[in-house]
């Protein structure tokens, strides 16, 4: 396997190369406008008859080939940055989109190989538990709220008969009978 290292230093090292190749190229075309200089001002001192020092010929021509020569460099590197970054997107985009497709079939492969281990009967226990607890959690609550409301109605409940029996009690020192039937 291919680590992700290996391949951006492949990837510099050809970016490398294709500016070293592109910079010869650059100085070879520059060597011919310089040589088509040469040859037209050649021509141009042959047919006029113009008496003019050769320091400034040589000093104009410098100064034209020093100027094309940075325009044609800058132009080269310009277009050899360009191109490299275009090579490196295109080639990392390659390689992710190679490792994606190599990493998807193997994590399909792997969960599709677990989901097949998964024991249904354990998992439909272990919901069917959940389900339980969750469903007499609720009905612990509902009763918590039912036997406050009991205990509540049995003290009122007391709190009657207490006051039924001080009432009896109180009359039956005065000798009055009083019956009280539950049919």
């Amino acid at each position: 396997m291919i680590n992700s290292d290996k391949i951006v230093n492949l990837v510099f090292g050809i970016a490398g190369l294709v500016g070293i190749g592109y910079a010869i190229g650059t100085h070879n075309k520059m060597a011919k406008i310089s040589e088509q200089l040469d040859k037209g001002i050649d021509e141009i001192a042959d047919g006029m008859e113009i008496d003019i020092s050769e320091t400034i010929i040589n000093k104009a021509v410098e100064n034209a080939v020093n100027r094309e020569v940075e325009r044609a460099v800058a132009r080269a590197t310009n277009l050899a940055i360009t191109d490299t970054r275009l090579e490196i997107r295109t080639r990392v985009q390659n390689a992710v989109n190679t490792e994606y497709n190599n990493l998807k079939d193997s994590v399909l492969k792997e969960i599709t190989n677990d989901a097949a281990k998964i024991d249904v009967s354990r998992v439909r226990r272990d919901v069917e538990k959940a389900a339980k607890e969750a469903a007499l959690k609720k009905f612990d609550d509902n009763l918590d709220d039912i036997l406050k409301q009991f205990n509540d109605s049995l003290d009122n409940t007391t709190r009657i008969y207490s006051s039924i029996r001080e009432a009896i009690t109180k009359d039956a020192n005065v000798n009055k009978s009083f019956v009280v039937r539950l049919d």
